[in-house]
């Protein structure tokens, strides 16, 4: 009996969220190091903004 493999809807499905995690999780890091890059300059921009990635 060889192992259990999902339909291709479903194995696509589970490739799409594993992908959506991955780009969130390095949007995350890319905006600490943003953040650690201006703090290192000077510019502490956290104690005025509450999300330094977005609009203002």
């Amino acid at each position: 009996m060889g192992s259990f493999v999902p339909e291709r809807e479903i194995r696509e499905l589970r490739d799409l969220t594993r992908r959506r995690t991955q780009l969130i999780t390095a949007r995350g890091q890319e905006a600490q190091r943003l953040e650690k890059e201006l703090e290192d300059t000077g510019m502490k921009l956290s104690s005025v903004l509450c999300d330094n990635t977005g609009a203002s």
